[in-house]
């Protein structure tokens, strides 16, 4: 009597087991879909993945952001890739080249006489050399001193190149 009633009992408890479980899974999948930023476009290139730019994101504190892109590029990303003439890092992950419309309000170009750097307003379809993994270098009063923290953090390098006209724009590195 107590194993038939086991028998009875278990299905129903196995199939809402089950039933929670692929529920969690899809739901993580389903956010983690969701919150992506980007989509892979190629993984052909042993160098960088070419990839294109889903949903805003900053790219610094003053401003400057990624969003999807706007038009089509006269440039490959590989045209992009040699201007900023980047390479992966050693130990570091596969670096990418993302197609995306770099937007910034204050972007910063040289004027007049001196050259003098004057904040305007810039909007560009670019492909945006990502390097993850870049060592961080500390600069100050307290680096090389023994007393001091070492650090040996690594994150990534932004460096758009206009996809139009192949000039490049600048460097992040975004921590």
């Amino acid at each position: 009597m107590g194993m038939f009633r086991l028998n009875r009992v278990a299905p129903p408890v196995i199939l809402a087991g089950m039933v929670v479980a692929l529920t969690l899974v899809g739901g993580a999948a389903s956010w983690r879909a969701a919150s992506a930023t980007t989509r892979v476009l190629d993984r052909s290139d042993v160098r960088f993945d070419v990839v294109v730019q889903r949903r805003t994101e900053g790219l610094d504190y003053a401003g400057a952001r990624l969003d999807s892109p706007d038009g089509r590029a006269r440039l490959t990303a590989a045209q992009a890739w040699a201007i900023t003439r980047a390479h992966r890092p050693t130990q570091g992950r596969k670096p990418s080249v993302r197609l995306a419309t770099f937007v910034d309000p204050d972007f910063g170009v040289p004027a007049g006489a001196g050259r003098r750097l004057v904040p305007v307003a810039k909007r560009a379809l670019v492909w945006v050399v990502v390097v993850p993994d870049v060592p961080v270098v500390d600069f100050g009063p307290d680096i090389g001193q023994e007393d001091g923290p070492a650090r040996q953090d690594a994150c990534p390098t932004y460096t758009p190149v206009d996809a139009m006209t192949g000039q490049p724009l600048g460097t992040w590195h975004h921590c």
